[in-house]
């Protein structure tokens, strides 16, 4: 309903408006246009001569009640010569009541001597109460002449948007403020610092235990074995290399022994690695002697060797270190089965020193008991 009687209003307004133009183009509101010269910084108004066509202007709002902001439009309809040029002014001030919305759309006709021009303003208006539409005057130029022809402003009524009651207006609760906006390094830093601290603690306990590794002591015999295959991965042997093949093999017979046997130091030469490990019965010096001279004879002598002797030498420097391990892991075993043997008489010896004095104990009781009797 609403819609229906808005639209109805409009209609109404542009009838009566269509009324007033006709009744402002109409003869008895004739409006006598002045006239200037020529030159425009010269510019002199004055009643135009007696052989001068009169000029007519007219003017309308449509709608002529709306409310702040709304759009409207301003027809101005001007009457002059068919050879008369009409400048049609503009709003150069956008801070007033009225403002436009688009450029001024012009038409116009001519009908013999008079030529008809409307301009259309669309406009909106930002003022409230009764708000005069003024344009500046309208210029119309015709045989070197300027004629201004002044324009009586339309008035416009607009609508208050507020309630009949304002005391019932309920204004809205206050906005909050634009939050800040917060860059995710800021917001993940400390996620980023945990993180970095848990990968820190990670690497050092992983070193730490490489650290660890690297430096415990490695077993004898397990780096005599870890030697003797890193020899055969060099494959000395079947590149043609027999001598430096026995050579090392030999080394690693000669440091396992060094490490087992403290007396066999590395700086003693084959004779005397002998002489100090025959006390040893770990030691099979009857496998161990010529070894040695077979290998001091390839070393120092230069003697030419093949691959097939050259690998018996490798693997009976293995085996003289295999029976050296075996000796000692019996010899150890031995020590810990004395031990135990040891521990237990040492026990047995607690409990009976125990008895005994449990014992003692009890024929001091008795003793005691029938001296009292």
């Amino acid at each position: 309903m609403r819609v229906a009687d808005r639209l109805r209003r409009n209609a109404m307004r542009s009838v009566t408006g269509a009324c007033l133009v006709l009744e402002v183009l109409a003869p008895a509101s004739i409006v006598p246009a002045q006239t200037t010269s020529p030159k425009p910084s010269n510019v002199s108004v004055r009643p135009p001569s007696g052989t001068a066509t009169p000029l007519r202007i007219g003017s309308v709002v449509s709608p002529d009640t709306v409310q702040v902001g709304d759009p409207f439009i301003l027809t101005v309809t001007v009457e002059v010569p068919a050879g008369a040029r009409v400048t049609w002014p503009a709003l150069a001030d956008t801070s007033g009541p009225v403002s436009l919305r688009a450029p001024v759309r012009v038409t116009g006709n001519e009908n013999g001597a008079v030529r008809r021009e409307t301009a259309e303003y669309d406009m909106a208006v930002w003022a409230m109460g009764a708000v005069k539409v003024a344009l500046p005057d309208i210029r119309v130029s015709e045989q070197n002449r300027e004629s201004v022809v002044p324009f009586d402003a339309p008035t416009l009524f607009v609508q208050t948007v507020l309630p009949a009651d304002t005391s019932l207006h309920q204004p809205k609760p206050a906005k909050d403020l634009f939050p800040r906006v917060i860059p995710w390094w800021e917001k993940w830093w400390p996620a980023l610092l945990l993180l970095a601290v848990l990968l820190l603690l990670v690497w050092l306990v992983r070193r730490a235990r490489r650290t660890k590794l690297i430096n415990a002591p490695l077993d004898p015999f397990v780096r005599a074995e870890r030697d003797f295959q890193r020899l055969d991965r060099l494959a000395l042997n079947e590149a043609g290399e027999q001598g430096r093949f026995v050579a090392l093999a030999l080394e690693v017979l000669r440091t396992y022994l060094s490490v087992r046997i403290p007396a066999a130091s590395l700086a003693l030469t084959s004779d005397e690695l002998l002489l100090a490990v025959a006390p040893d019965s770990r030691v099979p010096t009857q496998r161990l002697a010529p070894l040695l001279s077979e290998g001091d004879t390839i070393k120092f002598g230069r003697s030419p060797i093949n691959g097939a002797d050259a690998r018996e030498l490798a693997v009976e420097a293995r085996g003289i270190v295999s029976a050296v391990e075996q000796a000692e892991q019996a010899r150890r075993a031995a020590e810990k089965a004395q031990e135990k043997l040891r521990k237990r008489a040492k026990r047995k010896d607690k409990v009976e020193a125990r008895l005994l004095a449990e014992e003692k104990a009890r024929l001091e009781s008795r003793r005691g008991k029938s001296e009292a009797a």
